[in-house]
Parts: C-alpha cells; structure tokens; sequence
C-alpha cells in the first residue's frame, strides 16, 4: 500500500523484492517507521531509505542507465556509519537514591542496569550508600556523527562507603 500511495507501480515493488534477503526488514514495516522515497521523472523508484538502527540505513537506488537509456536496475545496500568508542568517566555523590545520583552525574540508565547486574551478588548496594558517599564510574559508548548510538560495557566502578571500598575492575 505504501508504494500505491506514493504513486509507484506494482512492478517497483516486485522489483524491490526481488532483490532478496536484505530487503526483509520492509517486510516488518509497523506504523511510526519512516521511508524515504524519491521517484524517477518517468515515476519509477529511484531512491528508497530506511533506517535499520541508529547505524545501519537500508539504501536502494537505481544504478546508472539501463541499455534503452531509461533507470537502471535497482540495487541495494546496508550503509553503515562509522562509530568511535569514547572512554567515558562519571563521578558523583550520592544525594537520595543510588539510581538518583547516577543520572544527575550523567550516567546513561543502561549503565545503571550494569551496575545492578555487576552488584547482584552483594548485598543491596543502594542500601549500603548514605548521602555525601562518592562513586566513579567508568564505560564504553559508541558515538557515529557526534551523537551516542549505544553504550559499551562498564570497565570500572568505585563505590566508597563508609569505611569500605567496593571495587569492580573488568580484566581482558
């Protein structure tokens, strides 16, 4: 329906199928996802984006003139932005609730997850912070064209409490 709606012929859309396994993804449109079509002068397709992830864009273009002259033959592609891993370090102290304290130093939720996930075996950690006890955290984040498109693991914790240290260090 998206391509009848947009004005584009049945056979753009076998066409598109017919380019196999990497087009699966528009098989699993839901509402709120976004195409970006642009349509040739004669109303083919000439362009067809989707965004898989916040890395991975989903390309279809026409390649070059086809033997008569008119748009060729439709070709797709995954683009995939380049990503940097930035070393990430949050301090803070805590005032109120262990998970309070972590988002005002900054600390993204997921790393909060890991934390729990590393503590699990302890006893409850959040219970054992009292106000004006400081903690340093350090993590992975993936960043593509300036923005954080997902976090790495947590490589170090520092949590001091009272007379005790609670340390956590990931070895490779």
């Amino acid at each position: 329906r998206i391509f009848e709606r947009a004005g584009l012929p049945a056979r753009e859309l076998m066409a598109l199928v017919g380019l196999g396994d990497i087009v699966d993804p528009l098989k699993r449109l839901r509402p709120g996802n976004t195409l970006e079509l642009r349509k040739t002068t004669d109303g083919r397709l000439a362009e067809l984006r989707f965004k898989l992830n916040a890395v991975d864009t989903l390309s279809i273009a026409r390649s070059g003139l086809d033997s008569d002259g008119g748009p060729g033959a439709l070709e797709a592609e995954i683009v995939h932005l380049k990503t940097q891993t930035r070393r990430m370090t949050a301090r803070g102290t805590v005032d109120g609730s262990l998970a309070q304290s972590l988002a005002e130093a900054g600390v993204p939720a997921g790393v909060a997850t890991q934390l729990a996930h590393i503590y699990r075996y302890r006893a409850n950690l959040s219970r054992h912070m009292h106000p004006g006890d400081r903690f340093s955290v350090v993590y992975d984040a993936e960043y593509a064209q300036g923005e954080r498109v997902a976090l790495g693991p947590v490589i170090a914790v520092s949590v001091p409490s009272g007379i005790r240290t609670s340390m956590f260090l990931k070895l490779w």
